[in-house]
């Protein structure tokens, strides 16, 4: 079956993003299958003709006619396909149009499979200096970032690397550079990807995307808090959004969290899952400039005590499927200087010791442990030396070789043999 598109010209839809939302009712009276576009009805049929159809094999096709021999083909790009098992009202499909964000004109070049990497902060790089101020970009591409307050290099035990660790006081935070185009302005597609573990509470920005202006007053931003739910917001100079992903994130442990951004809108994964998406605003509307982990933009709010690790920025917004091809980061020139490393003193409880276990702990001084003087401390164990000299190489025997008076000339203590001979070569 074939449903007409009363009144709607293909001219006019074609090479254009759209919204489609179809709805079947098995039990109305007419008109029981439904066609909107851009949330607006433009055609029905009745389920006379149409149930026959879609209860022939239990299954829907999406791109595909599998009745005519395979050959009706959709091409082109279809985002973010949802399934209800309830029939939307035709208020709730205007409704969601009125959110509806389309991808770019040009998404064939913007969403990516495939990765291209346009940092790395791996934060295993030694300290140039007393002090830190430089992460190094180990991506090979010179985009080295800047730490600032006291955020600081500390070795993680989970991680069995060092971390960054931003201890959440005032001015505490590290910056990067974003990817730019041929005129130094910043991507309107790009991803974020990181390891984070966050222990902040309250009103904090874990990644935080902003302008120069913004590091006093706040205006102009785009960013994200991890927490137990998810916080998106953005804001530009006049209004702010917020998206709150509730009982999407991870508290107080390690998550693998990628934001995705493209023309204003972002998407963000968990682990490797997609959570949830926000439209916010353009780079260019917040003039974005650089890219921080831990920063507040507002006086009010705090710097985030968290840990990073394996930071990588990317210069296009990769697809899902780009997120989970994502390799495992290594990195293969590990300068990991233990002289570095902040000790992280753990109240977990460790390894539990028997009560029957008892121990006996002493000083041994000298082997003292051993019955008094360690005949192995002694040449050939027992008080006597041979040696070979070095004029004529005849050996000879010396019984106080290795001996001597202590301390000499001061005490009057001295030192003689009773006898010149060894003791069992006279039999005693």
């Amino acid at each position: 079956m074939s449903i007409v598109w009363s009144g709607i010209n293909d001219d006019n839809i074609s090479g254009k993003w759209h919204l489609f939302t179809t709805t079947y009712d098995k039990d109305a009276s007419s008109a029981s299958v439904k066609l909107y576009l851009d949330g607006k009805e433009v055609t029905n049929a009745e389920k006379d003709a149409f149930v026959p159809d879609i209860t022939q094999d239990g299954k829907v096709y999406v791109g595909v006619n599998p009745w005519a021999g395979w050959d009706g083909t959709f091409k082109g790009y279809i985002d973010d396909l949802y399934i209800y098992n309830s029939v939307l009202s035709a208020s709730q499909i205007s409704g969601m149009y009125s959110e509806y964000v389309a991808p770019p004109e040009d998404y064939d070049e913007q969403y990516s499979d495939t990765a291209n990497i346009s940092a790395l902060y791996t934060f295993n790089e030694k300290a140039d200096g007393s002090t830190r101020t430089t992460v190094k970009d180990r991506s090979g591409n010179g985009n080295d970032g800047s730490l600032y307050g006291s955020s600081s290099y500390v070795y993680d035990e989970s991680k069995q690397s060092k971390v960054l660790y931003t201890g959440g006081t005032s001015g505490s935070y590290m910056e990067f550079p974003l990817p730019k185009d041929e005129n130094g302005k910043v991507l309107e597609y790009f991803t974020v990807s990181m390891d984070v573990k966050n222990i902040t509470e309250g009103n904090y920005f874990n990644f935080y995307v902003g302008d120069g202006s913004s590091k006093s007053s706040g205006v102009n931003y785009f960013g994200y808090k991890m927490a137990s739910n998810i916080l998106l917001s953005a804001k530009n100079d006049s209004t702010e959004m917020k998206t709150t992903l509730t009982g999407k994130g991870v508290q107080g442990d390690w998550a693998h969290v990628d934001f995705v951004l493209s023309d204003g809108v972002c998407t963000i994964y968990v682990n490797g899952v997609r959570v949830g998406s926000m439209n916010g605003y353009s780079m260019s509307s917040i003039n974005a400039s650089t890219g921080r982990l831990s920063f507040s933009g507002w006086s009010a709010d705090l710097y985030a005590k968290a840990y990073y690790e394996n930071v990588a920025i990317y210069d296009n917004a990769l697809t899902e499927n780009g997120i989970k091809a994502l390799a495992a980061i290594t990195d293969s020139n590990d300068n990991i200087d233990e002289s570095e490393i902040a000790l992280n003193i753990s109240s977990e409880k460790g390894v539990d010791i028997q009560d029957g276990m008892i121990g006996l702990f002493f000083e041994d001084i000298n082997y003292a442990a051993d019955g008094g003087l360690y005949a192995e401390m002694v040449e050939n164990r027992s008080f006597e030396a041979r040696y070979a000299d070095n004029v004529t190489f005849t050996p000879s025997y010396d019984g106080g070789w290795a001996w001597s008076a202590y301390p000499e000339n001061k005490s009057g203590a001295k030192m003689e043999y009773k006898i010149p001979w060894r003791l069992h070569y006279r039999g005693i």
